[in-house]
């Protein structure tokens, strides 16, 4: 028996419909212009300091334009911690999510403990 296999189709992440990825781009682009607007008001002379306010939102920004070029390059929606699929439902409430839920909230637990090993000493 010859079997021969076909090459697997490009990957789009979470393998979503073409009208769910443009919905989805169309949620990122408006972030991305919001954050922009944001950042523009919070330089603009004679405005109150900011500069959480504006480290927050360049951050978002960065997440952002991340999540856009992942989409361009086929691999949006994937998990960076399991790299399975993100679900749909997490992709439309997080469009710029990273990871799945159980595995951003593994890296949350992770980074809310306290760092104990800075404080240890190995000399007694």
């Amino acid at each position: 028996m010859n079997t021969v296999s076909k090459p697997a189709p490009p990957r789009n992440g979470t393998g979503l419909p073409p009208h769910h990825l443009a919905a989805l781009r169309h949620a990122l682009l408006e972030q991305h212009r919001a954050h922009r607007e944001q950042l523009s008001r919070l330089e603009t002379p004679g405005t109150a300091p900011g500069a959480d306010r504006g480290d927050r939102a360049l951050r978002a920004l960065r997440r952002v334009a991340r999540a856009l070029a992942f989409m361009d390059m086929g691999i949006y929606g994937v998990c960076l911690s399991c790299g399975m699929d993100i679900p749909l439902d997490r992709l439309q409430a997080v469009p710029a999510a990273r990871r799945c839920g159980p595995c951003q909230g593994r890296r949350s637990e992770a980074r809310a403990l306290p760092d104990t090993h800075s404080r240890c000493s190995t000399r007694r």
